[in-house]
């Protein structure tokens, strides 16, 4: 649809997505370590009774959120002089309330453990009606805001689906009825430093779109979206890896297991790093390859974003754990304090560097916020977690070696063939090592709950 009229498209989404998080009040994501945790405990009743406060809260906030956002949508396009964000924001907004739908479902799926289930609906279904609806959207009418339009029916489809999901599971748990008054201050007390925390990593990862759009129009967005979308190929990856570090965290805090809460963070780096560094290593080393087959020789000028963005997803990817290690261990408000910090030397960096170094400069701010967002969490990690012990550096060494090889992958003058055949090699290798690490942590695990269960027994 070329760069201006994508520009468009993700200047929307990044609006209405920012807007939802503060609209949610950090409940979903509380929720899911509270849920989580109450399991860990064997208190069904506050499963129960968190999902119920959750989705009274996000359907009354959804629907005040459309109406704020249909009556704001002129201003903000003035804002962003673009006429054109004015009008997608009209189109998206009446489908907010089924965005905030998918969102309560995916936090009772993680929260209950059902997390193949959150994965598939949350992350492949709905990107797999995005891509169909959308396409067909761009097909019938080659109109940008018609694909806005088929974004929200995929939500739509997916919240219906994962909701269904989402009451099963809650039914299947024993009755143990619903106690609200025993929860909803400890739930409320967390939301506001996770709003926080959603609205400072929202920053970090898509703020940098809004300020291009002010400083470079629409076009400049729609290359830099297109070039943020194929380095962030691992982002399900990270879905997939944070909600399994969010579950097994919280219940072993739950469970009072300081030990298998340590190995449990282990593993989920290493699988994070298992999952993203094989494709980091092909979305780098083949670049500019992927942008002329994906997008076309008018997105060219995103070749050195994607590479640079690439880099510091591996930094987002494996951070993931950290910042569940947070929120299992009720350090939320000091995960804000050090996520507000990094998105706020983000924007300053995107600022400083967008004039000078245009889309590589600001590309080059945002992966350097998310590394110093991974710096930070382990840093403060080893300060405060004394139960827990020091998070390690894990896979450090595999990064650098996969960003190396990657780079010495395109310098070198291969013919097309043998630059397949090593990147194909080259990948396989980054993962059976990491694969190796995550079996040797498994079965650690494995004989820790042994040992758990053994220890209850003699008790």
């Amino acid at each position: 649809m070329g760069p201006s009229a994508f520009g468009v498209l993700g200047l929307t989404l990044t609006i209405t997505l920012f807007a939802l998080i503060i609209g949610c009040l950090g409940l979903n994501e509380a929720g899911a370590r509270y849920i989580a945790r109450a399991m860990g405990e064997g208190a069904h009743s506050d499963c129960r009774a968190i999902s119920l406060i959750v989705f009274i809260v996000l359907a009354i906030s959804s629907l005040l959120l459309t109406f704020a956002m249909l009556g704001l949508a002129h201003y903000v396009g003035n804002w962003m002089a673009s006429d054109g964000v004015a009008s997608g924001l009209r189109h998206l907004a009446p489908f907010i309330p089924a965005i905030a739908g998918l969102q309560w479902a995916a936090m009772v799926l993680k929260g209950v453990g059902w997390n193949v289930r959150q994965v598939i609906f949350e992350n492949c279904t709905l990107q797999i009606l995005i891509f169909a609806f959308a396409i067909l959207a761009w097909y019938l009418t080659a109109d940008p805001f018609s694909v806005l339009v088929a974004y929200g029916i995929a939500y739509l489809a997916s919240a219906i689906v994962s909701a269904f999901a989402a009451v099963w599971a809650l039914k299947s748990l024993p009755n143990q009825g619903i106690a609200c008054k025993e929860v909803w201050r400890e739930l409320f007390s967390q939301g506001l430093p996770v709003t926080l925390i959603g609205i400072s990593n929202r920053i970090q990862r898509r703020g940098d779109a809004i300020i291009i759009g002010a400083v470079l129009g629409d076009t400049g967005v729609g290359v830099y979206r297109a070039a943020y979308t194929l380095a962030s190929a691992t982002r399900p990856l990270r879905k997939v890896t944070s909600t399994f570090a969010i579950h097994h965290l919280a219940r072993s805090y739950g469970m009072r297991r300081a030990d298998l809460m340590r190995s449990h963070y282990d593993i989920g780096v290493r699988v994070s790093l298992a999952l993203t560094l094989p494709v980091a290593f092909i979305t780098i080393g083949f670049a500019e390859e992927l942008i002329l087959l994906l997008y076309g020789e008018q997105y060219k000028e995103g070749v050195l974003v994607v590479r640079i963005l690439a880099l510091g997803q591996i930094a987002l990817v494996a951070g993931g754990p950290a910042q569940a290690l947070f929120g299992a261990l009720k350090a939320n408000w000091l995960r804000m304090r050090i996520s507000l910090t990094c998105a706020a030397l983000t924007v300053m960096l995107q600022v400083l560097l967008v004039n000078t170094f245009g889309l590589p400069g600001i590309a080059f701010a945002t992966a350097s916020g998310f590394a110093i967002l991974l710096l930070s969490f382990i840093w403060f990690a080893r300060d405060r977690f004394d139960n827990f012990g020091a998070p390690p550096l894990r896979g450090v060494h595999s990064a650098v070696t996969c960003a190396l090889g990657a780079f010495l992958l395109d310098a070198l003058p291969l013919s097309g063939a043998l630059s397949i055949v090593l990147g194909a090699v080259g990948a396989t290798v980054l993962f059976v090592f990491e694969i190796k690490a995550v079996k040797n942590l498994a079965t650690r695990i494995q004989q820790q709950a042994s040992d758990g269960n053994l220890a209850s027994q003699t008790q």
